[in-house]
């Protein structure tokens, strides 16, 4: 393994659960190859993610849409000059954790903001 090499973790959960295609797993593992490990965000393209996998746009967008449907991927644009949309942004997500992501920050916080945890105070699961 060389210097510039990392691994790319995946749930077992996401590889055992039969709902997905073998196209969203393996989509899921290329994303996740191009994805900042701290944030889940990348800037691949469409056309690079067809080019290494070998397929068409078409069975992309299918992949992709599965793989947004049950919270897997989540999809985004980035900000071009002037206001215009620039490029398509990938973020991995795990289901199972998801917590609001702020896109000014970039920072994670609870669903459930400071005032209404006063209020009900010992209601809500502390992590």
């Amino acid at each position: 393994m060389s210097a510039k090499d990392f691994i790319v973790r995946i749930p077992a959960r996401f590889l055992k659960d039969l709902r997905f295609s073998s196209d969203a797993r393996i989509l899921r593992s290329v994303i996740g190859a191009y994805a900042d490990g701290k944030t889940g965000r990348t800037y691949v393209t469409g056309r690079k993610l067809q080019e290494i996998l070998g397929w068409g746009r078409r069975r992309r967008e299918k992949a992709q849409a599965e793989l947004c449907k049950a919270g897997w991927l989540r999809l985004g644009w980035k900000r071009g000059a002037h206001g215009v949309y620039a490029r398509r942004i990938y973020f991995t997500c795990d289901p199972a954790f998801t917590v609001a992501q702020f896109e000014r920050s970039g920072q994670t916080e609870p669903l459930i903001n400071y005032p209404v945890r006063v209020r009900l105070g010992h209601q809500i699961p502390q992590s």
